[in-house]
C-alpha cells in the first residue's frame, strides 16, 4: 500500500486529517463519513464506523452482487446462528468461494446469530418477547460482539441474514448495540 504523510491539524476537541482522495476511494469512504483512529505499534489505523445490513430474502446471486457493488463492501459477516439456507446460493460453503472471487471477506460469527431456541419464541410469544430475550442473550455474548467491532473496523461491512425485513430480524438488536457505540448503521432494503 502506498504511504501518505499528512499534516493532522488539532482544533478545539478535534484533530482534522487531509486524506488524499485515492486513499478514500480505496477504502471506499465518502466525502462527510466520520473516521476513527486507532493508534498501534505500527502507526495510526483509519476506519469508518459505518456498517450496512441485509437479509436476503427473495434476493437471487445477481442482485446480491450488485447491491455488494454499489455499496462497495469490501467484507461480509454473516449474523446467522446457522449460515444455512433453502437457497443454496447464501449457504456459507457456496456465498464465501462467491465473495472470494469477487475480492470481498467472508466471515461467520454464530455466537451473534439467534439460537433456534430463541427464534422459536417469535410463534409462541411474538416478535417483542424475541427481541428483549435476544438482547439478554448478546449481552452475555461480549467476546463475539467485539469480535464482530473488531472485523467492522477493518472496512467496508455488510451484515447478513435471512430476513428482508430488518424490523422483524435480530439484526435490528445488533444494529441498536453499534448505535450506542457510535456506528452508524445503514439498512440496505431491496
Amino acid at each position: 500500500m502506498k504511504e501518505y504523510k499528512r499534516r493532522i491539524v488539532n482544533g478545539k476537541g478535534a484533530a482534522y486529517i487531509n486524506i488524499p482522495k485515492k486513499l478514500m476511494e480505496s477504502m471506499g469512504w465518502e466525502i462527510g463519513d466520520s473516521v476513527y483512529l486507532f493508534p498501534n505499534s505500527s502507526g495510526i489505523f483509519l476506519s469508518t464506523p459505518k456498517v450496512y445490513t441485509l437479509g436476503y430474502e427473495g434476493l437471487s446471486l445477481k442482485k446480491f452482487k450488485e447491491i455488494l457493488k454499489k455499496y462497495r463492501i469490501q467484507q461480509v459477516i454473516d449474523v446467522r446462528n446457522t449460515p444455512w439456507s433453502a437457497n443454496p446460493v447464501f449457504r456459507s460453503g457456496y456465498l464465501d468461494k462467491v465473495l472470494e472471487e469477487a475480492g470481498i471477506f467472508y466471515y461467520n460469527i454464530p455466537r451473534v446469530g439467534a439460537p433456534k431456541s430463541l427464534r422459536n419464541i417469535i410463534t409462541s410469544d411474538g416478535y417483542e418477547a424475541f427481541f428483549e430475550k435476544y438482547r439478554r442473550y448478546l449481552r452475555n455474548q461480549r467476546k463475539a460482539f467485539k469480535l464482530l467491532m473488531k472485523l467492522i473496523n477493518n472496512g467496508r461491512t455488510l451484515l447478513l441474514c435471512y430476513e428482508k425485513d430488518w424490523n422483524i430480524c435480530h439484526r435490528k438488536i445488533i444494529a441498536e448495540e453499534l448505535e450506542k457505540r457510535g456506528y452508524e448503521v445503514v439498512h440496505i432494503e431491496h
